[in-house]
């Protein structure tokens, strides 16, 4: 994957006056130098489940050793839990056809689903909050979000606007809508070309409802929330962390000396570890940083001094 980092302009960093309020840092587990890591999910023991856009999926148990869970035949970018404690990965076939892939517990791929109306770039996926059995999945290309129904096998198309698509209309990666999270009834979705977090408020039947820019000026590739509804948004290409309090504030928390370098992805861990921000990287694979690419991290923010 690589973002054409000639178009300047769409790739504003933050002011250099944004306050920086840097938290502890530990480093969980480290992968080779042009590793691509790019989602996450957390079972209930603290158990991280990690994509690599290779199309492996590696388990970092809580002392951070790492094992190949399982592998898929294409990109595997989006991942979460089905409701049989299966794993859900969202991505693309070896013929860069959309696809979702079960993964049972042993790390078995037994179902594939092709959604042939997505683009290639199926990007991150959710359980969808208010509609049992239904999943939503980001499409990056076509700056949009499909609804997945696991018991019947079947895709529709959830929300489909202008927010959410890039301002770049070629090239040889387009990222509109990317990461997706839930706060109380709604659904916050990074568009990260367009440099802004929509806010898409949940009607009663679970359909999409109105959608609206929460706030703009940031790049972001994944976020999550907290139970406060702050955010904390990966930068990627900028390497660092940034929060967004309620009030639309930033602030960095977490930067390369941090070891979040070519942030991707991130996500609270579980019960005594759920003011723990969990972030995956790349290393600065798309944007290399001063002194070359880093190893690809699994880092544990400490959160406790917001939360």
């Amino acid at each position: 994957m690589t973002i054409e980092i000639e178009r300047k302009p769409l790739y504003t960093p933050l002011p250099q006056n944004t306050p920086r309020n840097l938290v502890h840092a530990e480093v969980i587990a480290s992968f080779p130098v042009n590793t691509f890591l790019e989602n996450l999910a957390i079972d209930h023991v603290n158990n991280i489940y990690i994509t690599d856009t290779k199309g492996f999926i590696y388990k970092v148990d809580p002392s951070g050793d790492i094992e190949t869970f399982a592998h898929v035949n294409g990109e595997a970018l989006g991942i979460c839990f089905g409701p049989q404690g299966e794993i859900l990965v969202s991505g693309c076939d070896d013929n860069n056809i959309a696809t979702i892939f079960h993964i049972n517990t042993e790390g078995i791929v037994n179902e594939t689903f092709k959604l042939q109306e997505a683009s290639y770039f199926l990007n991150g996926m959710i359980a969808h909050r208010y509609k049992e059995h239904h999943y939503l999945v980001a499409d990056s290309i076509k700056g949009c979000i499909w609804q997945y129904d696991y018991k019947n096998k079947s895709a529709e198309l959830w929300l489909k606007s202008q927010l959410l698509k890039s301002p770049i209309k070629e090239g040889s990666l387009i990222v509109g809508a990317n990461g997706l999270k839930f706060h109380e009834r709604q659904l916050y979705i990074t568009n990260t070309q367009g440099h802004c977090i929509i806010k898409v408020e949940i009607e009663l039947n679970g359909q999409a409802g109105e959608a609206s820019v929460y706030v703009d000026g940031i790049l972001g590739d994944d976020l999550d929330i907290d139970s406060s509804g702050n955010l904390y948004v990966c930068t990627h290409i900028f390497n660092s962390i940034v929060r967004v309090s309620r009030d639309r504030r930033f602030s960095i928390i977490a930067e390369d000396l941090e070891g979040v370098t070519g942030c991707t992805a991130a996500l609270f861990g579980e019960k005594e570890k759920k003011n723990t921000l969990y972030v995956v990287t790349n290393g600065g694979m798309v944007s290399p940083p001063v002194g070359g690419i880093r190893e690809a991290k699994l880092v544990a923010l400490d959160l406790n001094q917001f939360i």
